[in-house]
């Protein structure tokens, strides 16, 4: 039997995050010959996990029950294969969305999405006009992209793409993501108070819209 190297890492993440939430030193594992059958068929499922939901952040998977359930909690590898498991990872990323907009991960996060579009963008040679107003079958492509993590409700906003989203029926919104109109009106007021997220991602979709159509422009 052996590990793949995804699951090496899967192992040593979910190492990390159980003693840095018990603020207790860790060592890497670096020797997985002696791994006992229980923790290969973990380590096998959650790698088919991780690999069949590309924009979970797998060190944020193993760190969300400690942040939302306190670190004084406990929770094995088995844990973590769990529908349990995901749904805490669904509310912690939720909860981070709704608080705290100017927090350093925030802002890092809200990049990271201005990447994933970008790239996006790039690769369907799309312009960020026509990114935010797209359908994929009948559904808004943003509201996909939402849904599977690829961008957050604070990226929707600087998209300003409200009418896009009025047009979809609530129903719908709601099968999405749960509590959508909820989380979208809570994030659009954080959104507009906030002093650097706001700057930081408008800022970089007027460097992504700028790129893009230079690029357009040198294709022609």
């Amino acid at each position: 039997m052996s590990l793949t190297e995804l699951e090496k890492q899967i192992y040593n993440a979910y190492l990390i995050a159980s003693r840095t939430a018990k603020d207790k030193p860790f060592k890497l594992r670096r020797d997985f010959t002696k791994v006992d059958d229980k923790t290969f068929i973990i380590l096998k499922k959650l790698s088919s996990l991780f690999t069949s939901n590309r924009n979970v952040n797998i060190a944020d998977f193993f760190k969300a029950p400690y942040i939302y359930y306190g670190a004084e909690e406990y929770f094995d590898l088995q844990y973590f294969t769990s529908p349990k498991a995901i749904k805490c990872y669904t509310m912690y990323k939720r909860k981070l969305e709704t608080t705290s907009p100017d927090s350093e991960e925030n802002i890092i996060r809200c990049k990271q999405c201005c990447t994933f579009i970008l790239r996006y963008c790039v690769e369907n040679d799309l312009s960020l006009n026509e990114y935010k107003s797209i359908n994929n079958g009948t559904t808004p492509l943003v509201l996909q992209h939402l849904r599977d993590h690829s961008i957050n409700f604070y990226v929707i906003h600087g998209l300003e793409c409200d009418r896009i989203i009025r047009q979809v029926e609530p129903d719908l919104l709601e099968f999405f993501i749960a509590d959508f109109n909820t989380v979208l009106s809570e994030t659009r007021i954080n959104f507009q108070r906030s002093e650097k997220l706001k700057q930081v991602v408008r800022k970089s979709f007027q460097l992504i819209e700028e790129y893009l159509l230079k690029n357009k422009t040198s294709i022609i």
